[in-house]
């Protein structure tokens, strides 16, 4: 901003006079120093005395009011306005005067120049332009005089520091002070018409005047201070309010205090000077708009040539800008930028009339600084409450509008004063733009949030002056935000997705200063060519343009320091963006270093084309590379480096970095330089690597295929084509090498000229055999000279002798002329899409379908291995399975063979074990060692399955891995082969033909037990086993529940308080079965039962004990075994019967079956399977009836129907109702209901009816109806006879035998009812 007045852009704060800062008076004897802290003033002391006077005194040795003195000059230090300050609060610019200052006259008298010397012009202020002597008579606008006026020399506040007379102390308490009192008296008569004297010059202006008395702490506790005070108050005329303050020598912390408040009190008196300004001007312009017209000066004649006097429009941009600055003053912002705007559309109305401002006058550019600054001051109010669109909008508008005029003015885009008037505008913008954002302003970013795919790419925009069309509101790229220097980070719907959407303008967005930076040196650059346009138009004819001072002061002007210098500006900026930035950064330096060529600077300019060049190669800008290079070279010609001129020819021989017509001479100009010059480093090689660029050749490999056992040749062809459009015509290389990794000796070709002529544009060139152990043979030659469409074909043939991928690396192009060598290195990439790979032949080109390959890997033979497995079949779960397994060396060479094997878990998850000698795993038993094997040998080993769980398939991996004995170093890169081998014969039937090329699984560990002397070229062999595992045996096992026979013990018998005592409640007869299953037979050698540990019940007969000479018996399949048990039930009187329990109940026992498979390994320990019997169901019977039946009856005689019913519940009396149906078989003798209202539990109860047979015969009994009436609804209880109550788990009955008194046998069911036998009379 220095390019303008800073009085005109600067933020004003109000001025504040101080005086009386001066050395002390030395007629005044200091006091001494106390000996220690006076006591504090009473509270009763006035405001402004309170708060400094209560203070304590530093100590120092020094005069404490001097020290006071320079304390209050350092912290009444001016706080001039700044161009940015948006809060300015109640500071102060505060300036130190002299007691005796005189401040410059608001009016003078005007002295007459007319024919009539009596006539006296009314006094006006000496800048108003009616005033002669005024800078701005007779049409001025506003002079940066008028504002320093305001800034620096009339204030708002005057501040008077005086030091208040004190008598020395009295040396004695009796001695009289009548003379020092009266000196006192005077000397306060004295200070108050001295302050008088300054209030009267104040009061002219409406100054506040405030003064502030230095006393010591002695007088501040003086008695008589108040009065004195009051007496200086009223003889000097000061005001009631902040108008004298007491101050005693105090810290620097508590005088910063004092300052602060003292500020805080006379803002507001500040602020009533300037409205009265405000009102004044406001007045004026009052009159003004309602038809008053000012007097011209009656001395102006037309020809005098003073000019015209100020018309109403200046006068309307006169009250305008003043009212804006008394606004500004009082921090009234809204109201100020109100006021600028206005001042702005009447300056427009003014520069619309050429009458009014003539161009290329003194008050034309006075107006036109004028414009620009106020322009300044409505942007700057803007940004202060972050309008930046706004802000924006008014300095687009601000471009515009005088964009327009200046066409008018006859200095439109074509002349280099509007291009130096653009440049400067969009400099102070950017230099507003960073006050701000050092002072926290927000600009919103425009970076654009992630999107799923990239937009579509544009060229870059043209810089400003560098387009055949200029613009006056150039838009450059729009920048992506920053998060630096109060740059708001990138938010989602703010970035180019919402501009997209909503139709926005980045150009009407405000951008970071950067981008402004930009388009003042793109506007800088214009005024430079438009400047060399008149300069050469007037060396040549030289015209009245070249005598005007513009055209002089622009000669002085280095123009090009000045782009480079808004362009470094603008570099810097963009470099401090987090994102986005780093392509148009090196865009910027690009033309920074344009700049320096077109200065003559060229060592410079190479500087910045070797960085950005080395960006623009990687990221492969080959649009904004192509200028570069070609300057990059004109630099390096006029700097006469041949070497950077080299390297810079060959980079711009890659297509795309040169024209079409450009190419064709590059590489003759390439060879012209290598022939008449000679390096200055000797002969050093100059490599050129352009494996940033598009590829200069089409280099493609191909081998015949892409897999080979060592030691055998694998043809190749190397095709190396160069561009289309022969470029390379006049190149002449040397030779041409190859590097092939994994080769220790590179492939060299050199050229010749008297090639083997081939037909058509293909040269084929047999190269031989390439390999490891490649002998040195004659010389391969060939024809290195690229024409148009022009191909050379490498063919040969690669070997090795160990195991490694061979591929070309390395393809370098060698020119040798005289003293020069340059090499062209071409590092090969590997290409991700699969290309159609030719084969050429002396006729034409072959296209390989599905071969062919960039690489070839040379790998050695899989060992031959033969595995063979033999097992039994089928496996029986429980059982330890055998299973051998062979490994027969059928390779010419001694292998060391290790093996792996893998049991895959079974489908329910159950855990199998596998035994290899002394190691057994659930999993994974690895490196189990087989030796050397020779060839034709074999080894072999026995794996032991068991296996748990259900039935199904049992998975095994079996993988053998082979080594080759060898002395060699083993080659670091190998890994092992897998390899499917057809499997030996064998016995296992479950073996499909495919399984052993089964290999979809994962890759198993090598084995670390080869030897250390055998290589890591190491074979494998898989194989997958598959055993299905079966069930030796199938079991059926049911359970019929009998009621005990001996009576229940009551509650109250003593025997049930025995700890021993477990009341019995049934008898479970077991019947268990067995069934062999299996195909295999096997050798039972024992059967055994054993109840469940802690069991309850207990076991009262077991028939397998008059079994245990069966053993050992041996079993086929469907062979069965059937045993039965007697178990006597009991009750447990514990808690947890009461309480619900979420466990299971325990199981009652297990059988335990000892059995080993016919025929098998004596060593192989016995299986044992376990077959376990669930827990006992017991029926729940808390009520029963039992009717104890008499043997027979006889006809027509009375028999006595005996019941019994027992009550077995623990906790509940039972209420119970009988009732005997009636028959035609039987009569009931007597009642056929009872009740029995109480049955305690734990108790039984007899019943006796009496009944009386009908018929004869085995006939059915009435029924004897039991219900239970605790329950809602009355529950049946059945009734049994006594010896037939078999019932099954649920409780229901079971058909049985009873035999009678016959001796015969009688089967009957507990639904159908009672029977009796009824014999005659």
């Amino acid at each position: 901003m220095n390019g303008y007045p800073s009085e005109l852009v600067c933020q004003h704060i109000p001025l504040m006079f101080v005086a009386g800062l001066d050395a002390p008076s030395t007629n005044v004897p200091p006091p001494p120093t106390p000996a220690k802290l006076p006591t504090p003033v009473p509270s009763t002391r006035s405001r402004e005395r309170m708060s400094i006077a209560d203070l304590p005194t530093p100590s120092t040795q020094n005069d404490p009011f001097s020290v006071l003195i320079g304390r209050l000059r350092n912290a009444l230090g001016s706080h001039k306005g700044a161009v940015w300050d948006s809060e300015p609060g109640r500071r102060f610019h505060v300036v130190l005067v002299d007691k005796s200052v005189i401040l410059p006259p608001r009016k003078v008298q005007a002295q007459s120049t007319g024919q009539s010397p009596q006539a006296q012009l009314p006094p006006r202020s000496p800048l108003s332009p009616l005033t002669p002597s005024s800078p701005l008579f007779p049409d001025g606008l506003i002079a940066p005089i008028w504002i320093r006026k305001h800034i620096e020399l009339v204030p708002s506040v005057f501040v008077l520091f005086m030091r208040l007379w004190e008598a020395p102390p009295p040396k004695s308490p009796l001695e009289p002070r009548t003379d020092s009192e009266e000196e006192e008296k005077q000397r306060d008569t004295e200070l108050a018409m001295e302050i008088a004297t300054r209030k009267r010059s104040t009061n002219e202006r409406g100054i506040k005047l405030t003064v502030v008395l230095l006393a010591s702490r002695r007088a501040l506790d003086d008695p008589a201070l108040d009065t004195r005070l009051s007496s200086i108050r009223r003889q000097g005329g000061l005001d009631s309010r902040a108008a004298l303050f007491v101050l005693s020598p105090v810290s620097s912390s508590e005088l910063n205090e004092f300052v602060g408040t003292l500020q805080d009190a006379l803002h507001e008196s500040a602020l009533e000077y300037y409205v009265a300004h405000s009102k004044r001007v406001r007045r004026k312009r009052n009159r003004h708009n309602h038809g008053s017209t000012v007097p011209a000066p009656s001395h102006l004649s037309a020809g005098s040539g003073s000019g015209r006097p100020l018309g109403p429009q200046g006068w309307a941009v006169r009250y305008e800008y003043k009212m804006a600055t008394f606004a500004e003053f009082r921090d009234e912002q809204e109201v100020a930028r109100k006021h600028y705007e206005d001042c702005w559309v009447a300056l427009v109305d003014m520069f619309g009339s050429t009458a009014l401002l003539p161009p290329r006058t003194k008050r034309w550019a006075e107006a036109k600084v004028l414009a620009d600054c106020v322009t300044v001051k409505i942007c700057k109010l803007y940004l202060y409450h972050n309008l930046t669109n706004r802000a924006l909008s008014h300095f687009n508008r601000h471009l515009h509008r005088f964009a327009e005029l200046s066409r008018g003015w006859g200095i439109g885009d074509e002349t280099y004063e509007f291009w130096s008037w653009m440049a400067r505008q969009h400099r102070i913008f950017a230099e507003l733009l960073e006050h701000g954002l050092r002072n926290g302003l927000q600009i919103h970013s425009l970076a654009p949030p992630p999107l799923p795919h990239s937009l579509p790419s544009h060229p870059p925009p043209s810089p400003l002056g560098h387009s055949s069309k200029a613009s006056i509101s150039p838009s450059p790229t729009p920048t992506p935000g920053q998060s630096h220097l109060g740059l708001s980070q990138p938010t989602p719907g703010a970035g180019v997705n919402a501009a997209l959407s909503s139709g926005l303008n980045p150009a009407l967005v405000l951008q970071h200063p950067g981008f402004y930076y930009y388009i003042a040196a793109g506007c800088s650059h214009e005024r430079l060519v438009r400047f060399k346009a008149v300069l050469e138009a007037e060396t040549r004819d030289p015209s009245p343009v070249s005598a005007t001072p513009a055209f002089a002061n622009e000669k002085k002007i280095d123009h090009h320091s000045l782009i480079v210098e808004l362009y470094t500006k603008a570099y810097e900026t963009f470099k401090q963006q987090k994102t986005g930035q780093t392509r148009l950064t090196y865009y910027i330096a690009y033309r920074i270093a344009e700049t320096h060529y077109e200065s003559g600077k060229f060592d410079l300019a190479v500087k910045f084309f070797e960085r950005i060049a080395r960006t623009y190669r990687t990221e492969r800008w080959t649009e904004l590379l192509r200028p570069a290079l070609t300057l990059w070279y004109d630099c390096a010609k006029h700097l006469a480096d041949i070497e950077l001129s080299l390297r810079v020819l060959a980079e711009m021989l890659v297509p795309g970095m040169a024209s079409p017509e450009e190419r064709m001479n590059i590489g003759e100009d390439l060879m012209a330089i290598l022939k008449s010059t000679a390096p200055s480093n000797g002969t050093t090689p100059i490599v050129v690597d352009l494996g940033d660029h598009e590829a200069l050749f089409d280099i493609a490999p191909t081998f015949w295929q892409a897999t080979s056992p060592i030691n055998q040749h694998v043809p190749f062809q190397i095709v190396i084509k160069g561009p289309n459009d022969g470029a390379l015509a006049q190149v002449e290389f040397s030779s041409l090498e190859i590097k092939f990794a994994g080769v220790d000796r590179a492939l060299t070709i050199y050229h010749t000229n008297d090639a083997v002529p081939t037909e058509g544009d293909v040269q084929m060139i047999k190269v031989g055999s390439v390999g490891s152990e490649t002998t040195e043979g004659e010389e391969k030659v060939a024809r290195l000279r690229w024409d148009k469409e022009s191909t050379l074909v490498l063919c040969g043939s690669i070997t090795a002798s160990k195991v490694e991928e061979i591929k070309v690396e390395l393809v370098t192009f060698r020119i040798k002329e005289g003293e020069w060598t340059v090499e062209l290195p071409f590092r090969l990439q590997e290409k991700n899409e699969i290309e159609q790979r030719l084969w050429y032949s002396t006729k034409r080109a072959v296209a390989l379908r599905g071969s062919g390959s960039a690489t070839v890997n040379f790998i050695s033979p899989p060992h031959k291995v033969e595995l063979s497995i033999q097992h039994g079949g089928k496996a029986y779960i429980g059982e330890h399975y055998p299973i051998e397994v062979t490994v027969r060396n059928a390779d010419s060479r001694s292998l060391y063979v290790s093996l792996d094997v893998l049991v895959q878990p079974a489908v329910d998850d159950s855990q199998n074990d596998i035994t290899i000698g002394d190691e057994t795993s659930s999993s994974l038993i690895k490196q189990v060692s087989l030796g050397l094997i020779h060839p034709d040998d074999y080894s072999s080993k026995t794996l032991i399955l068991f296996t748990r769980g259900l039935p199904g398939d049992r998975v095994l991996d079996f993988s053998v891995r082979s080594g080759v004995v060898s002395s060699r170093v083993a080659s670091p890169s190998a890994s092992p082969q897998r390899t499917a081998i057809p499997l030996s014969p064998t016995n296992d039937k479950l073996l499909s033909p495919t399984s052993p090329k089964y290999e979809d699984k994962a890759f198993l560990p090598s084995s670390k037990d080869l030897p250390a002397e055998s290589d890591k070229e190491t074979t494998e062999t898989l194989h997958m086993l598959t055993i299905l595992a079966v069930l030796p045996f199938s079991n059926i096992a049911s359970v019929v529940y009998e009621r005990p026979q001996a009576p229940r013990c009551s509650l109250l018998d003593p025997e049930t308080f025995t700890p021993e005592y477990i009341e019995p409640r049934n008898v479970a007869v077991v019947n268990f079965g067995l069934t062999m299953e299996g195909d295999s037979d096997i050798i039972v050698h024992n059967i055994q039962f054993e109840l469940k540990k802690n069991s309850p019940h207990s076991l009262i007969d077991n028939t397998l004990d008059a079994l245990q000479d069966v053993f050992p018996m041996e079993w086929t399949k469907e062979d069965g075994f059937a045993t039965s048990l007697r178990i006597q039930t009991h009750a447990e009187d514990q808690l947890g019967d009461f309480l619900p329990s979420s466990e299971a109940n325990p199981a009652l026992g297990s059988f335990n079956i000892h059995w080993k498979r016919v025929g098998a390994n004596k060593d192989l320990p016995a299986s044992i399977s376990t077959i376990t019997l669930p827990a006992l169901k017991e029926p729940d019977d808390e009520l029963i009836a039992r009717a104890h039946l008499p043997p027979f009856a006889k006809l027509h005689e009375p028999f006595s129907l005996h019941l019994t019913i027992e009550n077995c519940g623990q906790t509940r009396t039972a209420d119970l109702a009988i009732t005997l149906e009636t028959t035609e078989a039987f009569v009931c003798a007597g009642s056929r209901a009872l009740q029995i209202p109480a049955l305690l539990p734990g108790t039984s109860t007899d019943v006796y009816l009496d009944v009386v047979a009908l018929s004869v015969g085995y006939v059915r009994l009435p029924r004897v109806r039991v219900q239970d009436r605790r329950e809602e609804t009355p529950r049946d209880v059945p009734t049994i006879a006594a010896g037939w109550d078999a019932r099954g788990e649920n409780g229901e009955g079971i058909v049985v035998s009873v035999t009678g008194e016959d001796g015969k046998n009688t089967r009957a069911s507990v639904k159908e009812g009672m029977y009796l036998l009824v014999r005659p009379s």
